[in-house]
């Protein structure tokens, strides 16, 4: 079962038949008992944290419809993040059950009959099972052929990019024949490092889940605290009346602010569980790149230093105006963007540089293990060469140089070198220096030398998704301060608040005094 990302309407799932409609597309059952239940603990905990800060009617109110807005949405939340989590359970079962049946049988057909008796049910069988009928039915839809288009079923519903080398190495064995006994177990430990990778960073995601759920806890009592402590010293005022720092409207609002936004928090962190498992990465606009691969490939420096002086030209003669006219302010803003005018190429280019660089500690490692497969059966020249035909389009040029500097100076080490060497990554050169040392010695040790660069492929795959961790562990940092900040922005209103109103009791006191 594949559930596509869609627009959902807040207000239609308040509805048991509507939430429950859409759990189920998560192949989940949801009860209208467990339903009920949910909404009657919202009501209780949403005016307790009412009466606790001594909220008016109108503001529990306000609480109450908050909470029973955001419950069906954590409700579908939670079960979209059961829902990936099995998928990606199912995709790491079928790489490492398709791989050793292959190892068995060296036939896809059977290897997916193999598969399916060992998942049994489940949104993976399903896929598997349409991919055996269109096998079983004969007819190929395009020119990719019946295998292709069958396998191609299943990588598009589990578009882990493992899934799809593993299928590439299958049909590939399956159409030209040779060893892959080698490429498989390859094939099986990367697909180790990927699985590790990502159960390591989703256990770190729910660790700060946890510890931004204890902060909302807490910081919500702490202002609570605050007032109850302000209340207690208004009190020792003596006054006409009962001195009540939560009866005023201000204390009230912000209170009132402060239990939705965390609210809303809460929501904010359940929802970063539930990316998607499968999908190792936000894919990077291809033309971006491109366009920014071509920008450093075909930069000058001194074109562009002439260009940048032009454009800026105008504004640094109108800053000079304004200096004269005493227009401080068009001055300035004429004077910045000048500056800016004047370095924009140096800017462009960086850009345009980080760009293509993070898209390469990406895409290379993959391309490095389709030809570290090759090279089971052919040397790194003809390797080289067949690695063009899956290679992404930004590989297409520099494996074209590549070939011709080989072909001319193929004893240069620089000829491999020199691969994306504009961008300077030391990992690249390095795996390239490993390449030409294969192709010095010729394939007697090509084995020991596959090896060495499968563990630099894994090196660089942990890179990315140490990188990849960091940003979602950044994000979940960010979202962990939001209750400590709400909290302290309103304990310094009330704070603030409750010395003003103190101090203009003391000053009635003298003055009656």
């Amino acid at each position: 079962m594949f559930v596509k990302k869609r627009k959902i309407q807040v207000l239609g799932l308040l509805s048991h038949k509507n939430l429950a409609r859409e759990v189920h597309m998560y192949g989940y059952h949801y009860s209208s008992k467990t339903h009920l239940f949910l909404i009657l603990g919202v009501l209780t905990g949403s005016i307790a944290l009412g009466l606790i800060f001594r909220l008016l009617p109108p503001f529990i109110l306000a609480v109450v419809i908050s909470s029973l807005l955001i419950l069906p949405l954590l409700i579908l939340a939670m079960y979209e993040r059961m829902y990936e989590q099995k998928r990606f359970s199912e995709a790491g079962q079928y790489v490492d059950q398709m791989l050793y049946s292959f190892l068995k049988h060296q036939k896809i057909y059977a290897s997916l009959k193999d598969c399916m008796r060992v998942m049994k049910e489940g949104g993976m069988y399903e896929v598997m099972e349409q991919a055996v009928f269109h096998i079983d039915r004969g007819v190929a839809d395009t020119d990719a052929g019946v295998l292709r288009e069958a396998l191609s079923g299943i990588a598009a519903a589990y578009p882990a990019e493992k899934i799809q080398t593993a299928n590439e190495l299958m049909l590939r064995v399956e159409e030209r024949g040779g060893e892959f006994e080698h490429s498989v177990n390859l094939l099986l430990q990367d697909a180790d490092v990927w699985k590790r990778s990502c159960y390591r960073l989703q256990a770190e995601k729910k660790q700060r889940h946890v510890e931004t759920v204890l902060c909302i806890i807490f910081s919500t009592f702490l202002c609570g605290a605050v007032l109850y402590a302000l209340n207690w010293a208004g009190a020792l005022f003596p006054s006409n009346g009962t001195f009540d720092i939560f009866s005023y409207p201000i204390v009230q609002l912000t209170s009132t602010i402060l239990i939705i936004f965390h609210l809303f928090v809460f929501y904010k962190s359940s929802k970063n569980l539930t990316a998607d498992w499968l999908s190792e990465r936000q894919v990077c606009d291809e033309k971006l790149v491109l366009s920014g691969y071509e920008t450093v490939m075909h930069y000058d420096p001194d074109r562009e230093r002439k260009k940048s002086i032009l454009f800026s030209a105008p504004f640094f003669t109108a800053a000079a105006a304004g200096m004269i006219l005493e227009k401080t302010l068009p001055a300035v803003v004429c004077l910045g963007l000048a500056v800016f005018l004047l370095f924009q190429h140096r800017i462009g280019y960086k850009l345009a540089k980080d760009t293509v660089r993070r898209e390469l500690y990406v895409r290379f490692p993959q391309w490095l293990m389709d030809l570290a497969l090759l090279m089971q059966s052919n040397n790194v020249y003809v390797s080289l060469r067949k690695s063009r035909e899956n290679a992404a389009e930004l590989f297409a040029s520099q494996l074209d140089e590549l070939l011709c500097r080989i072909e001319e100076k193929p004893d240069d080490v620089e000829s491999y070198t020199a691969f994306f060497g504009e961008f300077e990554i030391p990992e690249i050169t390095s795996c390239m220096q490993m390449l030409y040392a294969v192709a010095e010695n010729g394939n007697g040790d090509v084995d020991a030398q596959v090896e060495h660069l499968i563990r630099r492929i894994h090196e660089m795959q942990e890179q990315i998704q140490e990188a990849s961790g960091e940003h979602a562990k950044f994000k979940m940092d960010m979202v962990f301060s939001y209750p400590m900040a709400a909290a302290c922005a309103k304990m310094a209103v009330d704070m603030t608040f409750g010395m003003v109103v103190m101090l203009a009791m003391l000053g009635s006191m003298q003055l009656g005094g």
